[in-house]
């Protein structure tokens, strides 16, 4: 037989084998007993039925114990079932997994179906709609209060008062709900800022919860934030000024390009989201500095800006808590 016949027919043998070692069984080759806690689940101990040998011979990890018989799951919580094995959970005595627990990461993470030792399966809903459940209960428990929260903050979306320059919390503590001034009149059509905030888009979150028309990426307790609020805090930026290179000089071979830093600057407005009772407001200030180009100076304007309301938050109002971080 000539070399290239016999390397062709070795490799047609080799392949076969292969397809054959890996193809799925309707039974468990063997399985992997994997002594390490899942705090995610709550689990203490796996073992895994392995549906290929290819999946058998991964199971060769310090923690792992292989077997050529099928794991014992009577005292099982719950499993998960994927094409090429069935992964079993445990609590032993320190382990707090639930057939819920098993399920959220089966249909979250693992993408497979929850079983039970009994042989049955159990139909655990996905993230997406856990999280339409927790709204309904939501609108429910908050939608009213709401509701009327908005209505007020409508009111004041009309005709901002002028900056005091000094606040009244007149008791109130708690989070803040944070409105960009360009958001007040519609609040489901957050306008394009550079400066955006994140939690600036609370507002539309709430509404659009209370309207249905929640979005995927909203937060199912998004309700909360105009039920629960007491005070509305209004970040309203009167001036935002970019750096720009202002000229250049020549001296010899140096070039100097002359650039004004940039700043934003504005109010805080705040008022009460009951009955829409202005109770003052404070200003803020935020400068790019050091010697660079204008480009960079933008970004550390940017940057600069949660942090400077946030110092002015807890300076001017530290009963009313709330985080700045940039929308992404």
């Amino acid at each position: 037989m000539r070399p290239s016949v016999a390397f062709a027919l070795s490799a047609l043998v080799l392949v076969s084998c292969n397809y054959i070692d890996e193809a799925k069984s309707d039974k468990p080759r063997g399985s992997c007993d994997k002594n390490e806690k899942d705090t995610y689940i709550g689990s203490t101990r796996t073992c895994s039925d392995a549906f290929t040998r290819f999946r058998l011979r991964q199971c060769s990890g310090k923690s792992e114990k292989k077997s050529d018989k099928a794991c014992v799951t009577d005292k099982a919580i719950a499993g998960c079932k994927r094409d090429d094995q069935t992964e079993w959970y445990f609590n032993d005595a320190e382990g707090y997994a639930t057939v819920e627990s098993v399920g959220k990461y089966c249909v979250d993470i693992a993408k497979g179906v929850t079983v039970l030792p009994t042989g049955g399966t159990v139909a655990i809903k996905n993230q997406d709609g856990r999280n339409d459940d927790d709204a309904k209960k939501e609108l429910a428990e908050h939608g009213a209060k709401a509701r009327t929260n908005l209505a007020t903050i409508a009111t004041i979306a009309t005709k901002l008062p002028a900056p005091t320059g000094k606040v009244d919390l007149q008791g109130l503590k708690g989070d803040a709900l944070v409105v960009h001034r360009e958001d007040l009149a519609e609040p489901e059509k957050p306008k394009k800022l550079d400066y955006r905030l994140e939690n600036g888009n609370r507002l539309a979150q709430c509404s659009r919860a209370l309207n249905n028309r929640r979005q995927k990426s909203d937060p199912s307790y998004a309700l909360s934030y105009c039920a629960k609020s007491p005070v509305l805090a209004v970040i309203s930026v009167t001036s935002y000024s970019p750096a720009a290179a202002t000229g250049t000089s020549v001296s010899g071979n140096t070039k100097t390009t002359f650039v004004k830093k940039g700043t934003i600057s504005g109010d805080v407005l705040l008022f009460r989201t009951d009955n829409g009772k202005y109770l003052g407001s404070f200003g803020f200030l935020t400068e790019s500095s050091g010697d660079y180009s204008p480009d960079r100076l933008n970004k550390e304007l940017i940057e600069r800006f949660p942090g400077t309301l946030f110092s002015r938050f807890k300076s001017a109002v530290p009963d009313v808590s709330t985080t700045f971080d940039l929308a992404k």
